[in-house]
C-alpha cells in the first residue's frame, strides 16, 4: 500500500456472498471518511481500509454505526482501528508465503482472526457520546466567518480528544477514536463531558457579540453607516431586521473599543431623524451675497447645527424646528434690506441678459470679478442686488466696461440670405457662448452684436468682413482698346478658368466688367488686371492708299496666318486722318522708316505733334507692368518698394508679422495667413520664447517653410485717436524692426500695413509714420547691411493701397536716380518667338524653349532626387537619352557621401558631362543649387551649361519664383567671374508657356535706355521698316518718280490704323512684319499629287495648320494650289515638291534628306518617336535587351532594288503577301558593308548553313541577339538590323541549297525562300540579294 494511505482500519461483516462488495465497501467509505484504498479476499469477512488523512478515519470512528443498503436488505459493518504496525505484519506474512508456495499456504485470514481477538479485549470501552453546547448566535456566525478563530478553538479542543462541529444555533464536541488507545482511557472518558464543556467555555470566552436596537425609521442608514465603520476592523455586522437588532461580534477588545462609537453613530442618526428642512425663496447668487455680509457666521454662532444649502431658485434650512422659523425671520429681513437698481445698458445688452439663467449670470459677470452684488431678472425688468449703494454703482460701472453692442450697417441685404451667412452666425454664436454668451441680431439694414467687449469686436470685424467681402459688387477694368477685350475674350482665354464660376464676365467698349461678391471681384478683378497687362498692345498708323482696302480683301488670310504664326489679333480700326495715335514715338518712328527707304512718298503725319521731351531721372514712378507700385531710393542707397500682394510669399530676408498680446497666429488675417505657409512649428517657435506679450515687444522666430529666413513678430498697440502714445509705440515698431535687420546684417525686409487692420489705425496715419520712419532710419543709420525695404499691402484693401500711393507722391525728387531708370546688371533683351537673349559682361545668357537632351553646352544639369535616380519629368528625358551606363554611374556615385551633386560621363548625350544636383521646390535653395553648379563651372574651366527649370514641374515651383531665384544666381555668380572661362549659360523650358515668365524676370534684371538714340529711325523687331513690302508698299510696279514731280502738302490720305496684341513683343512684332506680306497664289501640277497616301493628306492638313495657309488638291487634274502668305507659300511650295520627288523616286517618307554626292546614311531615330516606338516594340516582343540607340539606314540604290524585286515577285506570286520584317544579327566590322552594298549571300556558312547557301534572318530578334550571330564589339554593344525581306512563296530548306527549289516538277519557276519548318518558321534564307533591305540597325546590350 502507498505511502499516502496511512491511516489503516478493519471492517468487519457477517454476509459474504454480496456481488461486487469490494466496491460497494470502497464506494461508501470513500462517501463517510474520504480518500482511501482496500485490501480484501473474495468469501473474508473482514476488510482493511487504508486513508489518506487522519482526520478521514477519525470520523468514520466517530459514527456509531454503519450499514450499506442492498437491494434486498442492508449489510451492518463494524469499522476497527488498527496500527500500522499490525498492518505490515499482514503484509509480511502474505509476502513470504506467496513466495514459498511449496512449502506451506497459510491463509490470511487466520492472522486477521488473530488481530480481532485481540480488539476484542478492548471493545468493552465505548467513546462517550457527543455533546451539544450553546453559543451567542453573532459569535457563531463570526467564527463560521472567520476560520482562523474557529481553528484555534479547534486546535485547542483537540488538547482534549474533542473534534467541534460548527452548526448554526449550537456547536457540536464529539470525542476522537484515538482516545480509546490512550493507557488512562477509561479514566479520560469518564471526566470527558466535563472536560471538554469547560475548555470549550474557555475558548469562547475570547468572543462576545454587542446588540443595538435603532429606531425602525433609522434601522437601514445606522447598519449602512456601522458597516462603512466597520470596513476594515476584525468584526462583523449581524443585523436582524425582523427584531430590530444590529449585533456586532469579534475579539472581546475590539467589540469594547468600537462599542462607545457605534451607540454615537446611531444615535445621531436618531437626532437626524428628528430634524426637518424647509425652503425659502433666495437664490444661491443671494444667499452668496449675503454670506459676503457675515449671515452665515452670525446664525452658525446662535444655531450650531443648523445647515444652510442654496439650491436654484431656493435656499435649503436644516434643522430642529424652532431653530429654522427663527433663521428664516433674519433671513427674510436681510434680503428686504438689500439695495435695488435697474441695469441701465443698451437695449440689446439687456434682451441678451433677459434670456440667461440669473445664477449663471450672477457667477459669470459679477461673483467671478469679485464684485458684491447679484442678478434679479423678473419678466423684462433686470436688476442689480447688493448690501450697499457704493456696491450697486460698483457692479454698475463693470457692466458697462465689460458688456457692448456693435452695430454693423447691411451693405447687400442679400448676403442674409445666404447659407454660409447663417453657418457663420451659428458658428460664432455657438464659439462665444460661455461664460455669458454672444448674441447676433440680424435685420434688413443692420447687424447687432452683444456681449462680452472683447468677444463683440472680435464678433464684429468677423461678420463685417463676411457682410463686406460677400457684397454684390461691379468693377471695371479699363483697357486701351477693344482689340485687347477680343484679344482676351477669343485669344488668350486662360485667365477665363481662373474666374470661372467666381464672377459675371461682360465686355463693354473698351472695358471688361466683373460683377459678384467683392471677394471674388477683387480677386478676379486682380487675375483680369494680370490678363491684361501680360497683354502686349501695339498700333500701327499707316498714310498708304489702298492699304485698308487690300487688307479687308485679304483679312480671313491675314488674321488666319497671322494668328497661326504668332497667337496675335490684329484689328483694323479707322481714325481721322488728323489725330494722334495712341502711341505717338511707334508712329513717330514708322514714318521716319519710311521717310527714310521711300523719301517723303505718300507718308503724311500730323505737323501738329509735339516734339519728344527729354527724360528726367525720377525719384519714383509708377511701374506699370512691374511687380510693385512704386520705387524709390534714398540718397543713403536704401531702396524703398511699395506692392501689393501676400506677405507670407515674400522672398526678402525677414518679414514682419502683427502679433496680438495672447501671441495667438490664428486671430489675425496677417498672421494667420504667415503662421498657415510657415508650418505650425511658427507657432511653437513664438511659445518657446516665453515672451510677456507686452505691447512694443517684438520676438524673433526662424523663417520655418517661409522664403524668409527670419520673422519679426510685432506686439503692435491700439489707436488712442490722436493721443500720440499708439502712434509714437508703432512708430518705435517700425525703427526697432529696421535697426534689429541692420544689426542682425540682413540685408531685406517687408512690412505690412501693422495697425491697419483690428488695432483701428487709420491707413493714411500709418502710411505717414512708416515712411517718415524709414526716410530717417536711412539717414541717421545710413545702413550697410540693410538694402531693400518691401512695403507689402493686402491687394483687397483699396483704401490702403490709395493712401500709402498718396503718401509716396508727397515726396520731392531726389537727387539720386530710381533704380526704375537705373542700369540693370543684364544688357537690353534680343527676342524670338522661341529665345531670350541677354549679355553681362562677356557672358551670354539665353532662355530657350528646346530639348535639353539635344543640347551640346559642355555641361548639362539635371535635377535630380537624393539618390540622383529620378525617373520622371527632365530627368527621365537625361537619363533615357544618356543610357544606362549613366544610370548605373549615379548609382554608384548616389550611394557614396556627396555633397549634393555629382558628375558623370555625358553618355549618348552631346556634353561633354553631366552635372546631376538634388533638386529642391524651395527658390531659396534652388538659388543655391544654381550659384553651386555655376561655380563648380567656373573653377573647373567649362565655357558653356545648360540647365532645366528646376522644379517647375514635379517640384511644382512657380515659374517665376524659378526664373528669379536662378537667374539672381547667374548675377551673383558671375559678377565675380566676369573673366572667367565660362561664356555662355542657357536655361532650357520644355513648356513653352513658361517662357513669358523668365522673360519678365530678365526684363526687370535687364538695363534700359531713358535716352534711346536714333529716335527718329523706327524698328521692330531689329528689322528696317523699309525692308517690308505687300500691304504697306505701293502696288504700282512702276519706278518712283523724281522727288520733284510730286506735291507732299497737296496729297491727304486717311490713315489707316491697326490694333495688334500678343503674347510677347517678339510676337507683335512678327505679326507687323507679316502684315506688311502680300497675298501669294502658287499652283503644282504632278502626277505624282495621285499618289499621295492618308499619310501625305495629314501632313498637307498639319501645314494649312501651322503655317496658315489653304492648300486645294484636284486629284482629277494632279494639281495642287497653294494660297498664303508670300514667305509661307514658299516654305509650303517646298516641303511639297519634296514630298512629290519621294513619291516619284518610290522613298519612304520619314526618311530625310541627304547630300547629293551619298549612296547611303545613317540617322538616328529619335527617342519617343512613333518609329521609334514602332522598332523598338519589335525588338522587344521577343528580347529584353538595352537599346542604346536605333538608325534608320537610308541607302537610295538598295532600296530601288528591293522595290523592283518586289513588284515583279508580286507580279510571278500573283498576290502582295510576299514582304516581312525579319531580323539578321551581325557584328561591328560588318556593318559599314551591309550599309553600303547591303547583305551578300557569297559569305552564307559563316554563321551557319544547315538550310542552304544564302542570307538567313530570324522571325524572333532573341534569336539574332546570340553572341554567335550579333557579335560584342570591345566595348560590350551588340548589333542586329530589322530588314526587310522579300521571303514570298516559301518550301523547306536543306544543306547544300544554292537556290530555292521549283514549285514543280516541270516548272521553272522557283520559290522566293526557304524556311526551318514550314508549319512555324523561325528562320528564312534568301538566295538573292535584292531580296533584303537593311532598314534599321539596333546597337544594344544584354
Amino acid at each position: 500500500m502507498a505511502e499516502a494511505h496511512s491511516y489503516p482500519l478493519l471492517v468487519g461483516f457477517k454476509e459474504t456472498d454480496i456481488p461486487s462488495l469490494e466496491t460497494k465497501l470502497l464506494q461508501y467509505f470513500r462517501t463517510v471518511g474520504g480518500d482511501c484504498e482496500i485490501e480484501y479476499e473474495n468469501g473474508s469477512r473482514t476488510a482493511i481500509l487504508h486513508f489518506t488523512r487522519e482526520e478521514d478515519q477519525r470520523n468514520v470512528l466517530a459514527k456509531e454505526s454503519h450499514q450499506i443498503r442492498l437491494e434486498k436488505g442492508v449489510l451492518k459493518l463494524t469499522a476497527f482501528p488498527l496500527d500500522k504496525d499490525n498492518t505490515k505484519s499482514v503484509k509480511n506474512i502474505k509476502r513470504k508465503h506467496s513466495i514459498k508456495n511449496d512449502e506451506a499456504r497459510v491463509h490470511r485470514f487466520s492472522v486477521l482472526k488473530g488481530l480481532r481477538r485481540s480488539f476484542k479485549g478492548k471493545a468493552s470501552l465505548k467513546l462517550p457520546a457527543a455533546i451539544s453546547e450553546p453559543i451567542d448566535t453573532a459569535v457563531l456566525r463570526y467564527l463560521a466567518q472567520n476560520k482562523s478563530a474557529a481553528e484555534a478553538i479547534c486546535s485547542e479542543m483537540d488538547k482534549n480528544f474533542c473534534i467541534v462541529n460548527l452548526g448554526q444555533t449550537t456547536v457540536t464536541l464529539s470525542p476522537v477514536s484515538s482516545l480509546l488507545k490512550q493507557k488512562n482511557a477509561k479514566a479520560i472518558i469518564k471526566e470527558w463531558t466535563d472536560t471538554v464543556k469547560s475548555a470549550f467555555a474557555q475558548s469562547v470566552s475570547q468572543f462576545k457579540s454587542v446588540k443595538f436596537n435603532p429606531d425602525s425609521d433609522a434601522w437601514k442608514e445606522s447598519e449602512k453607516n456601522i458597516r462603512e465603520m466597520l470596513l476594515n476592523e476584525n468584526v462583523i455586522v449581524v443585523p436582524d431586521k425582523d427584531r430590530g437588532a444590529l449585533s456586532v461580534a469579534g475579539p472581546v477588545s475590539d467589540v469594547n473599543r468600537l462599542e462607545k462609537s457605534l451607540s454615537e453613530i446611531i444615535n445621531k442618526i436618531h437626532e437626524e431623524k428628528k430634524s426637518k428642512t424647509l425652503e425659502i425663496e433666495v437664490s444661491p447668487s443671494v444667499f452668496h451675497l449675503l454670506c459676503q455680509n457675515g449671515l452665515l457666521d452670525n446664525l452658525l454662532l446662535v444655531y450650531p447645527e443648523l445647515k444652510l444649502s442654496p439650491e436654484s431658485p431656493n435656499l435649503n434650512i436644516t434643522g430642529l424646528g424652532e431653530e429654522i422659523n427663527a433663521a428664516i425671520n433674519v433671513i427674510l429681513d436681510i434680503v428686504l434690506a438689500l439695495k435695488r437698481q435697474n441695469v441701465e445698458l443698451d437695449k440689446n445688452v439687456l434682451e441678451l441678459l433677459k434670456d440667461e439663467q440669473q445664477e449663471e449670470l450672477t457667477d459669470a459677470l459679477l461673483t467671478s470679478h469679485q464684485i458684491n452684488a447679484a442678478f434679479e431678472i423678473s419678466g423684462n425688468r433686470v436688476q442689480l442686488l447688493a448690501v450697499s449703494h457704493r456696491d450697486l454703482s460698483h457692479a454698475q460701472d463693470h457692466l458697462g466696461q465689460l458688456l457692448t453692442s456693435q452695430y454693423i450697417h447691411v451693405e447687400d441685404g442679400n448676403v442674409l440670405k445666404k447659407p454660409e451667412w447663417q453657418q457663420l452666425v451659428s458658428l460664432l454664436e455657438q464659439a462665444n457662448s460661455k461664460p455669458c454668451r454672444t448674441r447676433i441680431n440680424t435685420t434688413a439694414q443692420q447687424v447687432v452684436v452683444s456681449g462680452y467687449k472683447d468677444s463683440v469686436i472680435k464678433v464684429q470685424h468677423q461678420l463685417g468682413d463676411f457682410l463686406t467681402q460677400n457684397a454684390h459688387i461691379e468693377e471695371t477694368v479699363v483697357v486701351k482698346a477693344n482689340a485687347v477685350v477680343e484679344y482676351l475674350k477669343h485669344f488668350n482665354t486662360s485667365w477665363m478658368e481662373k474666374v470661372k464660376d467666381k464672377v459675371r464676365v461682360s465686355y463693354r467698349n473698351e472695358a471688361i466688367c466683373l460683377s459678384g461678391s467683392r471677394v471674388n471681384v477683387t480677386h478676379c478683378k486682380t487675375v483680369v488686371e494680370g490678363a491684361v497687362s501680360a497683354v502686349v498692345f501695339d498700333s500701327l498708323s499707316v498714310c498708304m492708299s489702298g492699304v485698308k482696302k487690300l487688307f479687308q480683301e485679304n483679312e480671313t488670310l491675314y488674321l488666319s496666318a497671322i494668328k497661326t504664326k504668332t497667337g496675335c489679333l490684329v484689328k483694323l480700326v479707322y481714325k481721322p486722318s488728323d489725330g494722334q495715335d495712341n502711341d505717338d514715338i511707334t508712329v513717330q518712328n514708322m514714318v521716319a522708316a519710311f521717310r527714310q527707304e521711300f523719301g517723303n512718298h505718300r507718308v503724311i503725319h500730323s505737323q501738329q505733334a509735339p516734339p519728344p521731351k527729354a527724360h528726367k531721372p525720377l525719384v519714383f514712378q509708377a511701374t506699370g507692368l512691374d511687380p510693385y507700385l512704386y520705387h524709390v531710393q534714398t540718397n543713403e542707397g536704401l531702396d524703398i518698394v511699395l506692392t501689393k500682394g501676400n506677405i507670407e510669399f515674400s522672398m526678402t530676408e525677414v518679414i514682419v508679422n502683427s502679433v496680438p498680446p495672447d501671441l495667438n497666429l490664428d486671430s489675425g488675417a496677417v498672421s494667420k495667413a504667415i503662421l498657415c505657409a510657415a508650418g505650425p512649428k511658427l507657432q511653437q517657435s513664438i511659445n518657446a520664447w516665453g515672451a510677456t506679450g507686452n505691447v512694443g515687444e517684438i520676438i524673433v522666430t526662424e523663417g520655418c517653410q517661409l522664403y524668409s529666413k527670419k520673422v519679426f513678430h510685432a506686439i503692435a498697440p491700439y489707436w488712442d485717436k490722436d493721443q500720440d502714445t499708439s502712434e509714437e509705440c508703432l512708430q518705435g515698431i517700425f525703427m526697432d524692426c529696421l535697426d534689429m535687420a541692420e544689426n542682425n546684417n540682413l540685408t531685406s525686409i517687408s512690412l505690412p500695413a501693422i495697425g491697419t487692420g483690428n488695432l483701428c489705425f487709420p491707413t493714411a496715419v500709418v502710411a505717414s509714420l512708416m515712411l517718415d520712419t524709414i526716410l530717417e532710419f536711412s539717414k541717421k543709420r545710413k545702413p550697410k547691411h540693410l538694402k531693400k525695404v518691401v512695403i507689402v499691402l493686402y491687394p483687397g484693401d483699396m483704401q490702403c493701397i490709395q493712401d500709402f500711393t498718396d503718401e509716396f507722391k508727397k515726396f520731392p525728387n531726389a537727387s539720386g536716380d530710381s533704380s526704375l531708370t537705373k542700369g540693370g546688371p543684364f544688357s537690353n533683351l534680343t527676342s524670338t518667338s522661341d529665345m531670350h537673349e541677354t549679355k553681362m559682361g562677356n557672358v551670354t545668357i539665353q532662355v530657350v524653349t528646346a530639348d535639353i537632351t539635344k543640347e551640346t553646352t559642355d555641361i548639362i544639369v539635371n535635377s535630380s532626387n537624393q539618390s540622383f535616380s529620378l525617373k520622371s519629368g527632365v530627368s527621365k528625358a537625361i537619363l533615357d537619352a544618356a543610357g544606362k551606363a549613366v544610370e548605373v554611374e549615379c548609382h554608384i556615385f548616389g550611394a557614396k557621401s556627396n555633397p549634393g551633386m555629382i558628375m558623370t560621363q555625358p553618355g549618348n548625350l552631346k556634353c561633354k558631362k553631366i552635372l546631376h544636383v538634388v533638386g529642391h521646390p524651395d527658390p531659396v535653395k534652388i538659388n543655391k543649387i544654381v550659384k553651386d553648379a555655376l561655380q563648380m563651372c567656373v573653377k573647373s574651366s567649362y565655357t558653356s551649361v545648360s540647365f532645366p527649370a528646376i522644379d517647375t514641374g514635379k517640384g511644382n515651383v512657380k515659374a517665376r519664383l524659378v526664373a528669379d531665384a536662378m537667374l539672381d544666381a547667374v548675377i551673383d555668380v558671375m559678377s565675380q567671374n566676369s573673366s572667367g572661362p565660362l561664356t555662355t549659360i542657357r536655361i532650357v523650358i520644355f513648356q513653352k508657356a513658361m517662357l513669358k515668365d523668365f522673360h519678365g524676370s530678365l526684363e526687370q534684371r535687364a538695363a534700359t535706355d531713358p535716352n534711346p538714340k536714333d529716335e527718329g529711325q523706327g524698328t521692330w523687331g531689329g528689322t528696317g521698316i523699309g525692308k517690308f513690302q505687300g500691304i504697306f508698299t505701293d502696288r504700282n510696279t512702276d519706278k518712283p518718280k523724281k522727288e520733284k514731280d510730286f506735291t507732299i502738302e497737296g496729297q491727304k490720305t486717311d490713315a489707316t490704323c491697326f490694333h495688334i496684341c500678343g503674347n510677347t513683343q517678339a510676337d507683335v512684332d512678327l505679326a507687323k512684319k507679316l502684315l506688311f506680306q502680300e497675298p501669294q497664289t502658287t499652283t503644282i501640277e504632278d502626277e505624282a499629287i495621285g499618289k499621295f497616301c492618308d499619310a501625305d493628306h495629314q501632313k498637307i492638313d498639319d501645314m494649312e495648320e501651322t503655317m496658315g495657309i489653304s492648300i486645294k488638291i484636284e486629284n482629277s487634274k494632279a494639281k495642287l494650289t497653294i494660297e498664303g502668305l508670300s514667305s509661307d507659300v514658299l516654305k509650303a511650295n517646298s516641303e511639297i515638291s519634296m514630298m512629290l520627288s519621294r513619291k516619284r523616286d518610290g522613298i519612304p517618307e520619314q526618311w530625310e534628306r541627304m547630300p547629293a554626292e551619298a549612296t547611303c546614311q545613317a540617322f538616328v531615330v529619335q527617342a519617343k518617336t512613333s518609329e521609334y516606338d514602332e522598332i523598338l516594340k519589335l525588338f522587344q516582343a521577343s528580347c529584353n535587351g538595352t537599346v542604346t540607340k536605333i538608325e534608320r539606314i537610308q541607302n537610295p540604290g538598295l532600296w530601288k532594288s528591293l522595290e523592283i524585286k518586289k513588284r515583279d515577285m508580286e507580279l510571278r506570286n500573283g498576290h502582295q503577301n510576299n514582304e516581312r520584317r525579319l531580323f539578321h544579327g551581325t557584328c561591328d566590322t560588318a556593318v559599314p558593308n551591309i550599309n553600303d552594298r547591303g547583305f551578300n549571300r557569297s559569305h552564307a556558312g559563316k554563321n551557319a548553313a544547315y538550310y542552304g547557301n544564302g542570307t538567313y534572318f530570324a522571325v524572333n530578334a532573341s534569336y539574332s541577339a546570340i553572341d554567335k550571330y550579333s557579335t560584342p564589339s570591345q566595348n560590350g554593344e551588340k548589333f542586329m538590323y530589322v530588314c526587310r525581306v522579300l521571303t514570298g512563296d516559301f518550301t523547306l530548306g536543306k544543306q547544300g541549297m544554292i537556290e530555292p527549289p521549283a514549285k514543280g516538277p516541270a516548272s521553272t519557276d522557283l520559290y522566293n525562300s526557304v524556311v526551318d519548318n514550314l508549319t512555324n518558321p523561325t528562320m528564312f534564307v534568301v538566295f538573292h540579294d535584292t531580296q533584303a533591305y537593311p532598314e534599321y540597325l539596333i546597337t544594344f546590350s544584354i
